[in-house]
């Protein structure tokens, strides 16, 4: 693991292995550079990290905790890599998106087409489906991202962005019905 720091690499093998020599055999690199890395870092903390017996190593609380620690870090750098994978591979691929038939008309077609452009072989299935259903279809796993009116927090869903929208209703019967239009109201 490349951002794992070297006196990590060497602490955790240490306390896995319990002894300098097994670790230094494990990883390739001398028992000394091993020893001297955990001495600094002893130094450092003030306070020891192993009780060195002849028998073997024996972490201290101060290397327990540190051990914890140091375990929960790779655990969460190598979930982050994942993640930094998964946005690579958007290159690729299709997308299922759920969204209300008034930002449907107007909106995807022109986004649709700029991402096209950048982005060629991203395939996308749009349904045009109410608010509910969208929230329904997301937490389903059938829509991989949903676009409504006043999305709700959950605990099974994150409104990742927000933007407001003017919008305005008008009479089927009126002259202007069917034009676009600004104005406030």
């Amino acid at each position: 693991m490349f951002a794992f720091s070297r006196f990590l690499l060497y602490f955790t093998e240490v306390a896995r292995q319990g002894s300098f020599r097994k670790a230094s055999e494990a990883l390739h690199v001398s028992a000394s550079s091993i020893d001297r890395q955990i001495l600094r870092v002893e130094q450092e903390l003030a306070m020891p990290l192993f009780e060195r017996h002849p028998t073997g190593l024996r972490l201290t609380a101060a290397g327990e905790l540190l051990l914890h620690a140091a375990n929960n870090w790779k655990k969460d750098f190598t979930r982050v890599c994942e993640q930094l994978d998964d946005l690579r591979g958007l290159r690729r691929g299709h997308v299922r998106i759920a969204t209300i038939d008034a930002i449907n008309r107007h909106f995807f077609s022109t986004m649709l087409k700029e991402v096209h452009k950048h982005y060629p072989n991203i395939s996308f299935t749009l349904t045009t489906i109410n608010n509910i259903h969208i929230q329904q279809a997301l937490i389903s796993g059938e829509a991989d991202f949903g676009i409504m009116l006043n999305p709700q927090t959950s605990r099974e869903l994150q409104v990742r962005a927000f933007a407001e929208m003017n919008m305005g209703i008008v009479g089927a019967d009126r002259p202007s019905a069917g034009q676009p239009q600004r104005g406030a109201l």
